[in-house]
């Protein structure tokens, strides 16, 4: 999984794999084109795209790819300077956050919640009012 360091002030792109793409058709070059590249080569989860030219430097020349005019402007480089471009995967990891459930009903002798339908329309009743706040604060 490849991703950006610094290292003595400078940027690097440590933990990556090369792969090289030849006769990436200009027409057919997009955003998504270059997602379906990166998912080819089997990355999975969440990644954001970089760019520069093959002779540039990755702390003066780095650009993010995350539109088709990013996708364009990276197209436009390569046919108008006959140069070679690199695409870095930077793999990015989701945060999660443990929730603690606290009892919120108030004025119900239990907090019970009663959830009807399918795994793809699930539905949930409450019972009672439901207040979600912290005590003491105004």
């Amino acid at each position: 999984m490849g991703k950006f360091v610094r290292a003595k002030k400078k940027l690097v792109y440590v933990g990556g794999e090369k792969h090289r793409i030849h006769n990436v058709d200009p027409d057919m070059w997009s955003y998504f084109e270059a997602v379906n590249i990166v998912k080819e080569f089997k990355y999975v989860g969440e990644f954001k795209l970089w760019w520069k030219p093959s002779k540039g430097s990755i702390n003066r020349d780095l650009k993010l790819l995350v539109l088709d005019k990013d996708a364009m402007e990276l197209s436009t480089y390569a046919e108008q300077s006959r140069d070679e471009v690199d695409i870095y995967v930077e793999h990015t990891i989701i945060e999660t956050q443990n929730v603690e459930i606290v009892k919120l009903i108030e004025g119900c002798p239990s907090s019970e919640v009663e959830c009807e339908g399918t795994n793809k329309d699930v539905g949930a009743k409450f019972h009672g009012e439901v207040g979600v706040g912290n005590e003491g604060q105004g």
